[in-house]
């Protein structure tokens, strides 16, 4: 433990100035072991704003999402933005709309600080409201429901803000004419943000 101290002289005779106390030392001694951390698991930051780009896999697309995050610990929930669209050719009926979805999406999430990097699991329940660029002529009903799963990258300044890239697959259902209607239709998607 390195205790340090100043001293003047005065009248030929030497007074101390100043002395720091072990107690600093310690906190000195906890901010260098903190800045050390090889693993933990620990999500350091509760807010994360992102965009990118969406592709779709069951009907091919490409859209944008924009999400907003609130964490604490190893829960969150997302609130987003994406723009999509939806295909589907049967005997009875034919949609083929373009549409912004918007919702909200509680998430269960395993953060992990690995050196220098933050590396976070997640797995989320999405509830969310379609936005048809046709509302008057669309078939699609305004509710959708699904789930997604993913991982976010970053590198862990220790500041308050750090770069991260996300990857996410979502499954969402969306109901045709109406919310309770049997008629249903499953699309899954890839999500790649940056925040």
């Amino acid at each position: 433990k390195t205790v340090s101290s100043f001293w003047i002289q005065e009248e030929d005779q030497w007074k101390l100035a100043e002395f720091s106390s072990i107690k600093e030392s310690k906190q000195e001694e906890k901010q260098a072991k903190k800045k050390k951390i090889y693993f933990d698991f620990e999500n350091p930051y509760f807010f994360s704003v992102s965009g990118g780009y969406v592709r779709g896999l069951t009907y091919p697309f490409n859209g944008f999402n924009l999400d907003f995050g609130l964490y604490y610990n190893f829960i969150g929930l997302n609130v987003f933005v994406e723009k999509e669209r939806l295909i589907v050719e049967t005997q009875d009926f034919s949609v083929d709309e373009s549409f912004f979805l918007c919702g909200a999406a509680p998430q269960l999430q395993l953060p992990m600080i690995v050196g220098d990097f933050l590396i976070d699991i997640t797995l989320q329940g999405r509830l969310g409201i379609c936005f048809p660029e046709d509302l008057a002529e669309s078939s699609i009903s305004l509710l959708n429901f699904g789930f997604g799963t993913g991982v976010n990258l970053g590198y862990y300044t220790r500041d308050y803000i750090s770069p991260y890239l996300t990857i996410r697959y979502n499954y969402t259902v969306f109901t045709l004419e109406d919310f309770f209607s049997n008629k249903k239709e499953k699309v899954g998607n890839h999500s790649f943000s940056i925040g």
